[in-house]
């Protein structure tokens, strides 16, 4: 059931229920933002909690078909449905020509699944892709990412990998990879420390994606493998991606790389290896 977000008459203790919920999101939205550790405490909140969103101003919430508004990122042309997870961020962004309605945030999810939301477009804001809310509404939780760039951290090299993923891991990527058109190749390396007998410290994959689909393609990939590794105990597998218009990474050509995924050939290649 959808509800407008306007104040209902004679609610003071639901009111006082929604503000303690929202107090509470809020603090755990700023502990994951700091530590990736409380990223699931704070999604699984969000499925139970009030989250805000617009729709044409005219629109009735009782005509059976809602219209949410989306808006095309500027700095990629990606079509997201924005949420705030407060009333009053979500009413200051309204306009003249749309409304907020509040809703459950797994019903959100529900009815919305497929599109691409971000959370808090106007501050801290966070994309969450298609696959990502297919396995939040299922297991109640996202993958977790870190970022950081290996080229800048000097106790660190990209090399060829000693040996060839787990079978496990090698199947998730390609059949993945696989599954997702935006994703045109898939290459595979390692990163390794800079002591005097390097040691490989996880596996480096590089993702070769359309355009606007980069970001995504890295979530997707992530979100498949790493509930993976957890349950097998490794490997580390760190993930970047490239726009196919764009250049292909140095160490890729430096290391003289082969695909293990090549979309252009249409199957997986490589991935006999032993």
């Amino acid at each position: 059931m959808l509800f407008h977000s306007s104040p209902p008459i004679c609610a003071q203790a639901t009111h006082q229920r929604l503000a303690s919920m929202t107090n509470s999101l809020d603090r755990l939205l700023e502990n994951a933002q700091k530590d990736s550790r409380y990223e699931r405490a704070f999604f699984r909140a969000l499925l139970e909690t009030i989250v805000y969103a617009h729709i044409p101003i005219d629109d009735r919430l009782d005509s059976g078909r809602i219209r949410f508004i989306q808006f095309h990122r500027p700095e990629n042309g990606q079509l997201v449905l924005p949420f705030f997870t407060d009333e009053k961020k979500a009413r200051i962004a309204e306009g003249t020509s749309v409304r907020s309605v509040a809703l459950g945030g797994r019903e959100l999810f529900e009815i919305t699944r497929g599109a691409t939301l971000m959370m808090n477009p106007n501050n801290h804001r966070c994309v969450l892709y298609p696959e990502e809310i297919a396995t939040l509404l299922q297991d109640g939780e996202i993958a977790t990412i870190a970022e950081f760039t290996p080229e800048e951290e000097n106790s660190r090299s990209v090399g060829v990998p000693m040996e060839a993923p787990p079978a496990w891991l090698l199947e998730a990527l390609l059949s993945t990879a696989r599954d997702l058109p935006y994703i045109e190749r898939v290459y595979i390396a390692a990163i390794y420390d800079t002591s005097e007998n390097p040691r490989q410290i996880s596996f480096l994959v590089a993702l070769c994606a359309t355009d606007e689909n980069g970001d995504r393609a890295l979530h997707a990939i992530n979100n498949a493998i790493q509930p993976l590794c957890r349950v097998h105990g490794g490997p580390s597998v760190d993930l970047t991606y490239f726009e196919i218009s764009g250049e292909t990474p140095s160490w890729v050509t430096d290391l003289s790389l082969l695909p293990s995924f090549d979309r252009a050939h249409e199957s997986p290649l490589h991935s006999d290896r032993s």
